[in-house]
């Protein structure tokens, strides 16, 4: 069962037991709840489970089911006030930022989501240039994965990018 660690008038956030890369759980807290005041009424910051085989996978993950990121586990769920779920992938680098992480982060991102939330902190990377990326990819026939949304993460706020 999820909990809820906050609560604001336009949405709540809410954590599953399980395992989560320690690393980045500040981070998911901090950008699940500006989901939840900006985009969606319900936020879920989702756990790690190694295996499909797991009876957690299909309770937490159902909604992937029958889509190409089934077996994958993103990093929220967003549910929308018409009930409309979206599943987000926020994908971070090791510092110092480099020109290939930027890429990095796309291709890894969409192998978990077509929505995906990108850590521009400590970079000086412009929104023009996160755009061209994208288009790169999208045009790239090896790349084959959708790209529907991507934010930029500078550490307090999210943008979107695309």
């Amino acid at each position: 069962m999820a909990k809820i660690i906050a609560r604001f008038p336009e949405g709540d956030v809410y954590i599953y037991d399980g395992d989560y890369n320690e690393k980045d759980i500040d981070d998911l807290k901090n950008i699940a709840s500006w989901i939840a005041k900006h985009i969606g009424r319900r936020v879920y910051i989702l756990p790690r489970i190694s295996s499909i085989k797991d009876p957690n996978y299909d309770y937490i993950f159902s909604g992937l089911k029958g889509t190409r990121y089934y077996r994958k586990c993103p990093d929220f769920k967003v549910v929308n006030q018409r009930g409309d779920v979206l599943f987000i992938e926020y994908e971070s680098f090791t510092r110092p930022f480099k020109p290939s992480n930027l890429s990095d982060m796309l291709r890894r991102g969409s192998l978990q989501s077509d929505s995906i939330i990108i850590d521009t902190r400590d970079s000086s990377i412009h929104s023009n240039h996160i755009r061209r990326q994208i288009m790169n990819k999208l045009r790239d026939p090896k790349f084959g994965r959708p790209i529907t949304n991507v934010w930029s993460y500078d550490g307090k706020n999210l943008k979107k990018e695309w």
